[in-house]
């Protein structure tokens, strides 16, 4: 019986995703861009050596709705899940994730700087910071600021798009033995 009924759209679907920060990024090189695909949870690949026609050379499954991607190295990219409350860090040779760095509460973008990565945690208004080469969590920094002084510090703290302003002279005296440099 039910074979003999028509088809019909569900026209009142509603597609809920994580919001994107930093969702497509091009290589040091120019030759490769990355772009997260949210709904379906992977990394798209592109070579775009040839800007006018960019040939996609690999999909990689990640976390839950990705929302980040920045490539640390030729081979190593690290991908933002922000459901999923982690990072993947991927080999693009082995077209594959070799980590998972676990980050509570709605990760948000990651960069890069002095041997560290500095991974935005939006729900819990804090930055968790790695070593860059065996993944080890080194700290987590919370981010505030006071009213009566507030100075721009390089943290991108992804509520929404808007940028947090950090007090660096409190997180200097907070986290000198591995900051990479003082305050700006």
């Amino acid at each position: 019986m039910i074979a003999g009924l028509p088809a019909t759209a569900q026209s009142n679907y509603v597609n809920f995703e994580g919001k994107q920060i930093a969702p497509v990024r091009l290589s040091a090189d120019g030759r490769t861009l990355f772009a997260v695909n949210t709904a379906d949870g992977r990394l798209s690949v592109f070579d775009v050596s040839h800007p006018s026609s960019p040939a996609l050379v690999a999909e990689i499954p990640v976390g839950l709705e990705p929302v980040s991607v920045n490539p640390r190295t030729t081979d190593e990219v690290w991908v933002v899940n922000e459901v999923s409350d982690s990072v993947s860090v991927l080999s693009l040779s082995k077209r594959l994730v070799t980590d998972t760095l676990y980050v509570q509460d709605e990760p948000a973008d990651v960069v890069f700087a002095g041997g560290k990565a500095f991974v935005s945690a939006g729900r819990r208004n804090q930055v968790a910071v790695f070593d860059q080469t065996n993944h080890s969590q080194l700290a987590s920094i919370p981010l505030f600021g006071t009213p009566d002084r507030i100075e721009p510090y390089f943290f991108l703290m992804a509520i929404g798009y808007c940028l947090s302003l950090v007090p660096g002279s409190l997180l200097w005296k907070k986290f000198e033995s591995w900051w990479p440099t003082g305050p700006v």
